[in-house]
């Protein structure tokens, strides 16, 4: 069920504030969603995300259960970037690639012609599948309103494109790899509000190289 709390989205190009997702994991082989199922909270369980959205385009997010763990996306680097507190490497995701359309499978990106109803929302889908797995992305064009030039040249998770046709952050997400698990994010709820710049600053970094190379997708830095 889906938890919109009552703040108004003021007139705008793109949506400003915070999203709060649930997330929920459910293993597709039956023996490990078992023994995820006896193991309970020592494992894989329900816990939220939290999503920070700039006008600019840059975004960060922070899962709650492991605050130490964070991401901040730099628009006018089209990178991504995954920190780890008390942690001096920091991964910079290159997200103009699609690794498994650099790698020969090209993804198909299908508006899907039936509605689904999630809570009060009646949510149009957009379905991405690759070879290994499948996203479906839920939106209503109407709540959350994007621009989606601030994302252009964003492949990695069809991202671009899903909000080319959206125009609308998500709703829900199910993210499938086919024969191991689904993980659903579920909006709980969001706050249309102005996000502290801070937010969305990042260290002084210097690539490492060496590290860097061993990837065809993201570099390595250190922070200095």
């Amino acid at each position: 069920m889906v938890l919109i709390n009552t703040y108004v989205l003021k007139a705008q190009n793109s949506f400003e504030g915070k999203l709060v997702y649930s997330i929920d994991y459910k293993y597709l082989n039956k023996e490990l969603d078992e023994i995820n199922k006896e193991q309970g909270k020592n494992s894989l369980t329900t816990d939220t995300i939290s999503y920070y959205y700039s006008p600019n385009g840059d975004y960060a997010s922070i899962v709650k259960k492991s605050d130490t763990i964070y991401t901040i996306y730099k628009a006018k680097d089209l990178t991504l970037y995954g920190l780890t507190t008390g942690v001096e490497y920091v991964s910079g995701l290159d997200v103009r690639i699609d690794l498994e359309e650099k790698l020969g499978n090209k993804p198909q990106v299908d508006l899907l012609k039936d509605t689904v109803k999630i809570g009060d929302i009646e949510c149009q889908v957009v379905r991405v599948k690759w070879k290994t797995g499948e996203y479906k992305y839920y939106f209503n064009k109407n709540l959350l309103k994007i621009n989606p030039s601030l994302y252009k040249g964003y492949e990695y998770d069809q991202w671009y494109n899903f909000l080319l046709i959206s125009g609308a952050l998500p709703v829900k997400i199910e993210k499938t790899t086919y024969g191991i698990i689904t993980v659903t994010f579920n909006l709980e709820y969001y706050e249309n509000y102005k996000v502290d710049k801070g937010v969305f600053k990042l260290p002084k970094l210097e690539e490492d190289p060496t590290m860097s190379q061993l990837y065809l997708n993201k570099k390595i830095y250190f922070i200095k």
